[in-house]
């Protein structure tokens, strides 16, 4: 095989994509969400009872969508079809190989193929957004705990751009962290919440700068280690066990704290945490462009669309709003009360015009 399709290569796959989804359809059972998903409606419909009890839960927080939806996403395992799932010849790139559709410099399809039985689709004419699996039990952890990431990214496009990071806060405004894994987001969010400040996500949120930089929630779930696990407190028992199952344990602590999900809110600040001492956590004023840094390799290369604009929002995220780094506690109820202090003083200097 060639190391690129030609255009009427990857047409044809297209037309077997769509071609498969509509006889995954029509053989059900399908499971349908209408849901307003940072501002974006959208339907999403899962083929298969096993594959939408592992990636529905993770959007169950979502309010009903508003308007008649922008875009189907959609979901089906070729098992449940009875027929192979579309593919060209054997990969090329041992590991994920993509071909996009240009017209007039505008991509207007994108097509994603893994090898572990995944295939991708975008049709950003027809708005149709698909995940197809060779069958369900093949799905793996992080796809169900943070799913439909890809086919999300490309509906919501070019307004808002999932971004990898966390945040925590309240209506007024959220605190966003920041950080490879390892550097504390996770333990820091679900700490938040546990300590009564509202969540947007451990992980993943979308980001929107029209006219200042906002954050939407995108998925109810929070991942830690499994040694981490004793350590949550009453989030321990909100684990699902159709989610998630790998090397990190998926929790949905809002199912514990529903008064605390927060679904957008203004960004006030961006922290960049690291792991410190015994004493209290403190924050120390960073650069923009150390926030850059932290936010923007993580974020583009798990979310790739259009790296240029991407990049360029992130830019304008991290010049718009004050950049810290956080130094945490060990003792981590005592990080959440500095980041509450911290974002109580910026809504006060915002009430006082300041």
């Amino acid at each position: 095989m060639p190391a690129t399709l030609s255009a009427e290569e990857i047409d044809a796959l297209r037309r077997e994509i769509d071609a498969a989804w509509t006889a995954a359809e029509l053989a059900g059972p399908v499971t349908t969400s209408e849901l307003r998903i940072g501002e974006t409606d959208v339907r999403i419909s899962v083929v298969g009872d096993q594959l939408a009890r592992a990636l529905l839960p993770a959007l169950e927080h979502h309010d009903p969508a508003a308007t008649s939806p922008e875009a189907v996403i959609g979901a089906w395992d070729a098992a449940s079809v009875g027929t192979p799932l579309p593919s060209p010849a054997s990969l090329v790139d041992p590991i994920l190989e993509t071909w996009m559709v240009r017209r007039d410099d505008e991509v207007v399809a994108q097509l994603e193929r893994q090898s572990d039985g995944v295939i991708r689709m975008s049709d950003h004419l027809e708005r149709r957004y698909l995940l197809g699996i060779e069958r369900a039990a093949n799905l793996s952890w992080w796809e169900s705990a943070a799913p439909f990431r890809r086919q999300l990214h490309w509906a919501m496009a070019p307004d808002a751009l999932p971004i990898h990071a966390a945040a925590v806060g309240h209506a007024d405004g959220v605190a966003l962290i920041i950080g490879r894994g390892g550097s504390g987001k996770s333990s820091t969010a679900i700490a938040s919440i546990r300590a009564g400040l509202g969540y947007v996500g451990d992980d993943y949120c979308v980001l929107r700068l029209s006219p200042i930089p906002i954050v939407s929630s995108l998925y109810a779930t929070a991942k830690v280690t499994a040694d981490e696990l004793e350590q949550v407190g009453d989030l321990a028992d909100t684990q699902d066990p159709d989610v998630g199952g790998g090397p990190k344990p998926v929790l949905f602590p809002l199912r514990r704290y529903p008064e605390q999900t927060l679904l957008q809110a203004p960004v006030r600040m961006v922290l960049l945490p690291e792991i410190g001492g015994a004493g209290r956590p403190t924050l120390e004023p960073a650069s923009p462009a150390e926030a850059l840094r932290a936010l923007a390799p993580n974020s583009l290369m798990q979310l790739h669309f259009d790296g240029v604009r991407e990049l360029g929002m992130l830019r304008r995220l991290v010049t718009s709003v004050p950049a810290y780094r956080l130094h945490l506690s060990t003792e981590r109820a005592a990080n959440p009360g500095l980041i509450r202090d911290a974002l109580d003083r910026t809504s006060a200097r915002l009430g006082a015009g300041g």
